[in-house]
């Protein structure tokens, strides 16, 4: 069971965008293939919200969704959080694997000057085919673990036997995330006074990436050396950027894995710029 039933404020206005908009696998290439924004809850968020973005470096590959939450001050409650998903999303859209093991995405979370978020994934199933997810009456309703996350790059990977039963007595209690005719999936980050650090008061932005359901647990992809910046293009951006790391005795800068930073590097670093990437 959860631990608490937060106060939500919905974001409505994307209700009716949600079914057969975004993808699942998404890699989140385009702005329709972006997850939205759903609802935050108590008041330690001013605001919320979701955009399709190219960082400077690839988080899984192109594009990624930032999301982000304006947390702020609130005298009373000392926890926030901010939910980002689909509401409603039916096949060909949901993609799963009939030998999914797990729901695992990339995520990309900065330096919060010593303060963490937690993570949990809720899964809900249409058990009864009406084209409606309610996890109140009819529908099933899975929670993940709570993940400790950041800061820094990771790849989340869920078991889906390890999701679970948030509201027993309701649907009819039997994981079927292979078969499920429809599928709401939210991605919920908390701030707690009672993390490490203590609440967040300020604006968090996060990279999302590679969202949804594989038969074996996912890994970041092998970043390639010539593509230093990690724009997906090896050019003469990638070259300037090495060399302001390599003078900066950047650990990224030790190119040959030496664990120094010195000429060797530079070498190191030219031959596979030559190369190029496959």
């Amino acid at each position: 069971m959860r631990q608490f039933l937060p106060v939500v404020i919905i974001a409505s206005a994307f209700a009716s965008a949600t079914l057969g908009q975004v993808t699942v696998p998404n890699e989140c290439e385009s702005a329709s293939s972006k997850l939205l924004p759903l609802s935050a809850y108590f008041g330690g968020v001013a605001s919320f919200g979701t955009e399709i973005v190219s960082p400077p470096s690839a988080l899984y590959s192109g594009s990624a969704l930032r999301a982000w939450a304006n947390f702020r001050r609130d005298n009373f409650f000392r926890l926030a959080g901010f939910t980002i998903g689909v509401n409603l999303i039916a096949p060909p859209s949901l993609a799963v694997p009939p030998d999914a093991s797990f729901f695992a995405f990339a995520l990309d979370v900065p330096d919060l000057t010593g303060k963490r978020l937690l993570l949990r994934v809720v899964l809900r199933e249409d058990d009864d085919g009406d084209g409606i997810i309610d996890p109140v009456e009819t529908d099933d309703e899975w929670e993940s673990s709570q993940v400790l996350t950041g800061p820094g790059r990771v790849m989340v990977n869920m078991p889906l036997t390890s999701f679970v039963d948030a509201n027993p007595l309701v649907g009819n209690d039997t994981r079927q995330f292979t078969s499920t005719p429809r599928m709401g999936i939210n991605i919920s980050f908390e701030t707690r006074q009672d993390l490490p650090g203590g609440i967040i008061e300020f604006p968090v932005s996060l990279l999302v990436d590679h969202v949804g359901f594989f038969p074996s647990a996912q890994s970041l992809p092998t970043p390639c050396v010539g593509d230093f910046d990690r724009s997906g293009a090896v050019n003469a951006a990638d070259i300037f950027e090495f060399i302001n790391a390599w003078f900066l005795g950047e650990t990224r800068a030790d190119v040959n894995a030496s664990g120094l930073v010195d000429a060797a590097d530079i070498f190191s670093f030219l031959n596979a710029w030559f190369a190029g990437c496959p």
